[in-house]
């Protein structure tokens, strides 16, 4: 079952589409990394779902039931910019005005449960005025699970952290999903930790949906390729083709090959040039990344034109 199916949504700001005849499918127990350029319509999105702001047209459904359930409404926990915290209040006072507004039951264990989940617990008396900016978006994130939500929403999450806030959002990440089987759908811009969490992702440029993939389309899609940097590339380039079939050759400027064939090792090709009268500066196996991945749909990246 999906968790978020989107069909044909769309949401406009006068003449302008800010999420535009969008389709998406979020599965359930998936962790969906939502990537795309500033403005390509990700928060928007993220409203929407959350019912934040109406859409003008489409359809939305959170678990098979239409998004104004009332009941699927409410196990919806999310975290949209950033966190609205009061700084004079401890960490306790702001979760218990959070739970009364939503008239929870049981207030005090469920804020014991879930501060303790974001590493909040032994904060006391302490002001959220002074706290770093990690453990206020750990708060805002603990704010986000009352109510034990099946589905948590965060955009942005990890902008502005230092490497151990980082590291301990990353593990909250994967407790929840791991531990409690929850649904989590995250924008952001940093890639490289992004895919170091995500099982599915979601890519949009603006306001529409470029592509849609697991965690393995993804490792099977990117591309490896063996790099070389050398003078003369594209003499180097002619002689390397010739001698061992290759197909896949580009030349990226006038000092790099990309070799994508899978014919021969780094170690044939800087004998080959050698015994040839060439020198390579470096030669090695480059591996794609998401982000690399993500520039190419973006039409962003090296330019490099096949020889």
């Amino acid at each position: 079952m999906e968790a978020i199916k989107l069909h044909d949504l769309s949401k406009s700001y006068g003449k302008k589409y800010a999420v535009n005849h969008l389709d998406m499918a979020v599965p359930e127990g998936a962790i969906y990394g939502f990537i795309g350029q500033n403005g390509a319509g990700k928060s928007t999105t993220q409203k929407l779902i959350c019912g934040l702001t109406p859409s003008d047209s489409g359809e939305m459904r959170l678990y098979g039931e239409a998004s104004d359930n009332a009941a699927i409404r409410s196990r919806v926990g999310m975290l949209i910019e950033s966190a609205g915290v009061y700084q004079s209040l401890t960490a306790q006072e702001n979760m218990k005005l959070y739970g009364l507004a939503i008239g929870m039951d049981h207030l005090q264990e469920e804020m014991n449960r879930v501060l303790k989940l974001v590493g909040l617990s032994e904060t006391g008396k302490k002001k959220v005025k002074q706290f770093s900016l990690g453990m206020k978006q750990r708060l805002g994130i603990a704010i986000a699970l009352l109510g034990n939500p099946r589905l948590l929403i965060l955009d942005e999450p990890i902008n502005g952290l230092d490497p151990q806030g980082i590291i301990e959002f990353r593990e909250i990440i994967l407790k929840l999903n791991h531990e409690l089987g929850m649904t989590i759908m995250i924008s952001s811009h940093i890639l490289g930790e992004l895919s170091k969490i995500a099982t599915h992702y979601g890519i949009i440029k603006d306001g529409q949906m470029v592509k849609e993939m697991t965690k393995e389309d993804l490792e099977s899609t990117c591309q490896n390729y063996i790099c070389v940097r050398m003078e003369k590339a594209k003499m180097a380039a002619d002689c390397l083709k010739k001698e061992f079939g290759l197909q896949q050759l580009k030349l990226a400027g006038e000092e790099e090959l990309h070799i994508l064939d899978n014919v021969c090792s780094t170690k044939e090709i800087n004998h080959f040039l050698f015994q040839n009268g060439y020198t390579a500066g470096e030669i090695y196996m480059h591996r794609q990344d998401l982000e690399e991945y993500f520039l190419g749909l973006m039409g962003g990246g090296a330019n490099a034109q096949l020889v």
